[in-house]
């Protein structure tokens, strides 16, 4: 019998992989036979185009600073990132030769800038430690037997003391994170929170904008309108895109967002200062055109000119010719535009999944199940999902880390 089964090749996987045949080896002084199946023809498909392929590996910041990037989530996760915090995770790679890059925004990347190169020190670290990985095997049955697990592909099968499922989400579902794991959760009696896309982008309909596609806003203030009441109030850099937004301010609030919910954007950057800077500006500037103004605002030139369009305003109107309604028509362009979301964008673009095995149902110190002795969880198929900039990945790492540990603990020397 296999002492170790991990399912699923992805960051989490490997890296549950690697910790538990490093526990096992300095127990036993020996390799245990650690099992590492992926149902991909290849490993961590899904980490080589993190990043746009550079693989934006962790984020700066304490343990603490962390926890809020998780919204419910963070408390859950606090034992798994003091065990394996960010600078636990770059130390490992650095032993073995890599160097790494920190952006001013705190994203940490690979200084070669290459996925691939994350992807293949992991490997180096299953082989250290004599995991045997499978690939092109896609678990479709599992159950509980005497003494561990029973793991089906339909043509072979594979019994195993200890499991660790670490299946991935149903984001990016091309990389083989294409939500299939979620089914062996069920298989085994546990909860399913319902999956949904994360860290994607608000489709809007009707978007006047659509050819702005391309214009960003940085630390551009937004508030999140749900049956005409304000639910939330999100600020981040907004990109213009052209089925609507997306951007850091738009992807992490995704997780709150809904279809019919509608956006407001303050283009102004200004929030309660636009109309006294506005009339201001006019008082000085009275004979320059209106378009003139955009100097005062966030809102690029070609943005500030879309939005009085929409309002009726000609852009090259003189600024001391504008009458009160159209100051305010010109507020309202910039400060007071609901955007309608007809969608969020599906999981062939969510970043992450949000929702997956309930928390509840799983023993934060060790990630092992609460119902199901020696079952583990770790990574995206959990119900755990992070800002934009790193977060998921660490969180991958540590949740992999801390079940694999636990899990080679239990089996002992």
């Amino acid at each position: 019998m296999i002492d170790l089964t991990v399912v699923g090749a992805g960051p989490a996987g490997l890296q549950a992989a690697i910790s538990a045949g490093a526990a096992m080896h300095a127990a036993a002084g020996k390799a245990a036979y650690v099992l590492l199946i992926e149902a991909m023809t290849g490993p961590a498909r899904k980490l080589l185009i993190t990043g746009s392929g550079q693989c934006n590996i962790t984020h700066t910041g304490s343990v603490g600073e962390f926890l809020d990037r998780y919204a419910a989530a963070g408390r859950f996760l606090k034992p798994a990132l003091w065990e394996f915090p960010p600078e636990a995770l770059l130390d490992q790679f650095r032993a073995e030769g890599m160097r790494f890059e920190t952006e001013a925004s705190g994203k940490i990347f690979p200084a070669s800038r290459r996925a691939r190169d994350v992807r293949d020190l992991l490997l180096q670290g299953c082989k250290t430690y004599g995991v045997e990985l499978l690939t092109s095997r896609r678990i479709s049955a599992v159950e509980a037997i005497p003494r561990g697990f029973r793991l089906s592909t339909g043509r072979e099968s594979f019994d195993t003391r200890s499991l660790i499922l670490a299946c991935g989400g149903a984001s990016y579902p091309g990389t083989g994170s294409d939500g299939s794991g979620f089914r062996l959760v069920r298989e085994l009696g546990h909860t399913l929170i319902e999956p949904r896309p994360g860290l994607t982008d608000a489709v809007i309909d009707p978007f006047p904008l659509s050819d702005l596609a391309g214009i960003s806003l940085p630390g551009c203030r937004i508030v999140l309108k749900r049956d005409d009441r304000g639910v939330a109030s999100l600020e981040g850099d907004l990109l213009i895109t052209h089925r609507g937004f997306s951007g850091p301010v738009i992807l992490d609030g995704s997780r709150l967002m809904q279809a019919g919910d509608r956006l407001r954007p303050d283009f102004s950057g200004l929030g309660k200062n636009a109309e006294t800077e506005l009339l201001r500006w006019i008082e000085r500037n009275g004979k320059r055109r209106l378009l003139g103004a955009a100097e005062l605002f966030s809102a690029p030139e070609r943005l500030f000119a879309a939005l009085l369009r929409e309002q009726g305003i000609a852009p090259d109107s003189r600024a001391a010719e504008l009458s009160r309604s159209e100051r305010h028509a010109v507020l309202t362009a910039l400060c007071s535009i609901d955007y309608p979301i007809r969608k969020l964008g599906g999981f062939k673009r969510a970043m992450v999944t949000v929702g997956g095995v309930s928390r509840e149902e799983i023993n934060p110190k060790t990630m092992e199940s609460r119902l199901v002795p020696g079952l583990y969880f770790a990574g995206e198929m959990i119900d755990i999902d992070g800002d934009s900039g790193g977060f998921n990945l660490q969180a991958a790492f540590s949740t992999g880390h801390l079940a694999g540990e636990s899990a080679a603990r239990s089996l002992g020397p």
